[in-house]
């Protein structure tokens, strides 16, 4: 009996790894978009469509990423959410890569929030799994002390669903994360005389958990030989002890990609927009059509025959199909026959296939949510109904929850290399993916219930609702409480400028309350009341020369209605009064002739 072929590290894969690396593939394509995607999945029409046919149109075929934006929507959604992640306690040197200092986390610069929002989302949106390895350079160290002496910190860096290759999980008493896993790296090849990068070559790297209890780890070449951990090749294995107890690698899992029943959708969207593309560029062409008489035709008539029947030459003549056309020629065509004319193909076909465009797009966006609601508790019965944005939120949440697991396992190994204990990492509960007119439509209708109860409490839990609806997601929580505090604190439930004003005339709010409603400094009622007196003497002296500010027996006639009783009514009693005619010895009509220009006496403010 033969014996089996031993496999070489390279050959190494997790069952899970061969059954998803397919989909993995379509994955990353629809979410890369590129030629490449083009290339893999654009098919011809039909056996009739020739090679250069198809090529011609692949060269001017667009992608159509519907699918992408819509992940990216959700991307957005939670990395904006991200400035109110709280990181508490751990080593100072976790603290500082998380705000970016010291190099960063990745020794890139990028901070924990930009690492984690614009590498590791949307890794874990699109395909559904991603992994993080929490590194450490080699020093001789035994205190934290020693460590910080020599500038010694961890970094973290990125490994894609794919080149995480086979893995056990720890099922011992104390369990680990991992037991063993393989990792697949890429690294650079350099000239040697410019030191530049020329090539990349395929490494393998294998941690696993010895007797000992201590992580070890063990380099390979793309062939499976052994090598240090510079690619340096090695005789016999040489692993390199980490000098912890837990494998620090970390997978952020979120059970399937969003692209898993989109992904299909941007594929046949990208065939029917390249197909109706083709059709309007080669339909566009409108024919020309005549009229012809079917006996001029007739396959009975004699022939043309050689040596010069001119009959049968003209048979042959009267037999051509081909005209010539344009703006500068002309036909003619028989007295009580249509005449002749450009005729086009239908637009019905190229209709027909924008609507199943528009409906696959929409698809798209409601199978994506679907998707998203897939991860948190299924919905009941009575909610199945419509689309639920609850458990669209929890979705979002449970998204979150995810980032939030995986950057506390970061802090765990972090803390482990630093010999310190990890940060307490917490994550915003709250997401949603309501667009700004959206938002604004809630929030419309919510502010139209502010008043419909009479209960001071209710109205400012409404006002506080309205500003969640248009804030939550978009500033930081300190100043979303703050706002809250405001509201809370405030002395009425509006800052209508016109409801303000009717409320002033009607007498049922003072000049203070109305100013700090609108927004203005404690100062300025006062300083308006100076300058409302300053006005209202201005114009008195301008109206009624001598007389002053509120003089004579109606000031609001004399342009001063802020010194009436009743402002508004006095113009209106003079004048009805100098209309009276009924006590003159002779009655006339008091009423001047046309007017001759502006009064020279008139003086505004």
């Amino acid at each position: 009996m033969a014996l089996a072929r031993k496999i070489g590290i390279q050959d190494i894969q997790h069952p899970k790894y061969s059954l998803k690396i397919r989909e993995w593939y379509k994955w990353r394509l629809s979410w890369q978009t590129g030629p490449q995607y083009i290339e893999q999945y654009l098919k011809p029409f039909s056996k009739r469509e020739g090679a250069e046919e198809f090529q011609a149109r692949k060269q001017m075929t667009y992608i159509p990423a519907f699918a992408k934006a819509s992940v990216k929507e959700v991307v957005d959604s939670i990395y904006q959410r991200m400035i109110d992640v709280t990181r508490v306690g751990g080593d100072d040197t976790y603290q500082k890569a998380c705000e970016g200092t010291d190099g960063g986390v990745d020794l890139m610069g990028n901070s924990m929030n930009t690492f984690i929002g614009q590498k590791i989302l949307p890794e874990l949106l699109t395909m559904g799994v991603v992994g993080v390895y929490v590194d450490m350079p080699k020093v001789d160290a035994q205190t934290q002390a020693d460590l910080l002496d020599k500038n010694a910190r961890p970094y973290v860096y990125l490994y894609e669903a794919e080149d995480i290759r086979s893995w056990t999980l720890d099922d011992s008493a104390s369990p680990n994360e991992f037991k063993s896993i393989l990792l697949r790296d890429y690294v650079y090849t350099y000239d040697e005389d410019t030191g530049l990068p020329a090539g990349q070559e395929t490494r393998f790297k294998h941690f696993w958990i010895d007797q000992d209890g201590v992580v070890y780890c063990q380099f390979y070449d793309k062939e499976g030989g052994y090598t240090d951990q510079w690619g340096a090749t090695q005789e016999q294995k040489a692993p390199i002890a980490l000098g912890i107890k837990r494998i620090p690698f970390v997978v952020f899992d979120i059970g399937d990609s969003l692209l898993a029943d989109i992904a299909n959708y941007q594929i046949a969207l990208m065939n029917v927009c390249s197909s109706d593309l083709a059709y309007i560029l080669k339909a566009n062409y409108p024919f020309y059509v005549e009229q012809y008489e079917p006996r001029a035709t007739s396959p009975h008539l004699r022939p043309a025959q050689a040596g010069g029947d001119t009959a049968g030459s003209a048979s042959t003549d009267a037999q051509k199909r081909e005209v010539s056309t344009g703006i500068g020629q002309g036909r003619q065509y028989p007295m009580g026959a249509n005449a002749p004319a450009f005729i086009h193909p239908s637009s019905e076909p190229i209709t027909a296939s924008m609507a199943k465009q528009e409906q696959i797009k929409q698809e798209i966006r409601l199978l994506l949510r679907l998707a998203i609601s897939n991860l948190a508790p299924a919905a009941t019965s009575a909610e199945a109904k419509g689309f639920d944005e609850r458990s669209l939120e929890s979705g979002l949440s449970a998204i979150a929850a995810t980032l939030q697991f995986g950057e506390n396992r970061i802090s765990e190994y972090w803390g482990l290399y630093m010999k310190q204990s990890p940060a307490q990492v917490k994550y915003p509960e709250k997401y949603n993916l309501k667009s700004d007119e959206d938002r604004l439509n809630d929030a419309k209708q919510t502010a139209a219930l502010i008043s419909a109860v009479p209960s001071k409490t209710f109205r400012q839990w409404m006002q506080v609702k309205v500003a969640e609806i248009m804030l939550d997601n978009c500033i930081p929580l300190s100043e979303m409480q703050k706002i809250i505090r405001e509201i809370k604190a405030a002395k009425g439930f509006s800052s209508d400028s016109q409801e303000l004003q009717q409320d002033l005339q009607n007498g049922l709010v003072s000049n203070a309350t109305a100013s700090e409603l609108r927004g203005y400094g404690p100062d300025e009622v006062e300083q308006a009341k100076q300058d409302h007196a300053d006005r209202i003497a201005r114009i008195a002296q301008a109206q009624a020369p001598g007389q002053g500010a509120g003089a004579g027996a109606n000031p609001d006639a004399r342009g001063v209605p802020d010194a009436s009783a009743n402002p508004g009514t006095g113009g209106k009693k003079e004048k009805a009064a100098v209309k009276d005619n009924t006590k003159q010895p002779t009655p006339r009509d008091p009423t001047r002739g046309p007017g001759k220009g502006p009064r020279k006496d008139k003086v505004s403010d």
